[in-house]
């Protein structure tokens, strides 16, 4: 509604020789996530390494310890497991993931890593 219109980013690109303008609408949730509490922001997975290095990226602006390249596929699988970051059903063929930005969940799962020696500070 018209209440809503603020909420949503739109993406247009007209293609003339097509006769053809595709528009895209993408909720604030996606563009401009929120780092200071407990939100949900969206990724569009273009390739894994692009969808696992926007994951990391997510995080280091969300906690406030350091988080290393090296931790990136921890991140990326035991996220999954602890469903801090999930697929998102869409109706198409983008892939779409959901990523809890929970800072004192991401803290514990990283803790969690360099108490079992998964991770290592380098």
């Amino acid at each position: 509604g018209e209440g809503n219109t603020g909420m949503y980013t739109a993406f247009m690109q007209n293609i003339p020789e097509a006769k053809f303008t595709s528009l895209i609408l993408v909720h604030e949730m996606l563009t401009q996530p929120n780092y200071g509490g407990k939100s949900t922001t969206f990724m569009v997975h273009i390739s894994d390494e692009q969808a696992m290095n926007q994951l990391r990226d997510h995080i280091m602006k969300l906690v406030k310890v350091p988080v290393f390249a090296e931790w990136t596929n921890y991140l990326w699988h035991t996220g999954q497991a602890v469903k801090l970051l999930r697929p998102t059903r869409t109706g198409g063929d983008i892939k779409l993931w959901t990523v809890d930005l929970d800072a004192d969940a991401w803290t514990r799962l990283i803790t969690g890593g360099l108490a079992k020696s998964v991770l290592r500070l380098s």
